[in-house]
């Protein structure tokens, strides 16, 4: 079997969808194997749920399995009227029923809807996987975001830490000794945007609901490949 499935939610997602669309019909074509997918949508107010259900019946015609999921909170996720911690809790629901769904595969890719990112970083993460690293992820960068420092710019410094702590915006984003200087792949505690692994070493993991990070168990192997990078859409402060 060499089925990958990617998991993904949305909300309000109609501005940037033909683009993940777009990536994900990139993929198809290069993929040798089956591609299925897991997709919760909940909350929207715009064409996002039409454009999936279209997306769907597309993607079942080409005989890839698509299963489109409805969840609504009934409250704002990006409402900064919430607070932190309540915020992650309904992300982190969300993501953990989107997963609680994946159907048995050979790879899994948990990826935010909104990153930008190529087939060639998919098939070159998928490829790192071994015994030791269990789930390898991208550099989360952001997309042209060099306007305040001259570097560019890690975007996720939520969701990537090593026991040295969080990442940072701004270069060296990291710290890491001399001998992981040399290394193509960075040990880490915790990761986020796009999440490459095994389907057994995601299938049992969820969200963290303090966090909306993935809670993978001590000594999972977790491995970022510093020679790639994906982007994330450059947030509203950068050009303020």
């Amino acid at each position: 079997m060499n089925k990958l499935v990617i998991a993904s939610i949305f909300r309000d997602s109609e501005a940037y969808l033909p683009r993940y669309l777009n990536q994900i019909t990139a993929l198809i074509d290069t993929w040798h194997g089956d591609i299925g997918f897991v997709w919760l949508e909940g909350d929207s107010v715009d064409n996002t749920r039409r454009m999936l259900t279209t997306a769907r019946n597309n993607l079942l015609q080409q005989r890839h399995s698509c299963e489109l999921l409805r969840h609504d909170t009934n409250q704002a996720l990006g409402d900064t009227a919430l607070a932190g911690k309540e915020r992650m809790t309904r992300l982190a629901n969300c993501w953990n029923m989107c997963l609680s769904n994946l159907p048995s595969c050979a790879y899994t890719i948990v990826v935010e809807s909104d990153l930008i990112w190529d087939t060639v970083t998919v098939l070159t993460a998928i490829a790192g996987i071994n015994n030791n690293r269990r789930v390898i992820a991208p550099k989360l960068m952001i997309e042209g975001g060099t306007l305040l420092t001259g570097n560019k710019m890690f975007y996720d410094t939520h969701g990537f830490s090593k026991k040295s702590g969080n990442f940072t915006n701004n270069m060296p984003y990291w710290l890491e000794s001399a001998k992981e200087k040399d290394e193509r792949y960075l040990r880490c505690m915790t990761m986020g945007g796009m999440l490459v692994s095994k389907y057994e070493t995601q299938r049992d993991v969820r969200f963290a609901l303090s966090t909306c990070i993935l809670d993978y168990p001590d000594g999972c192997g977790l491995f970022m490949d510093k020679t790639l990078s994906i982007y994330h859409p450059p947030p509203r402060h950068i050009y303020a």
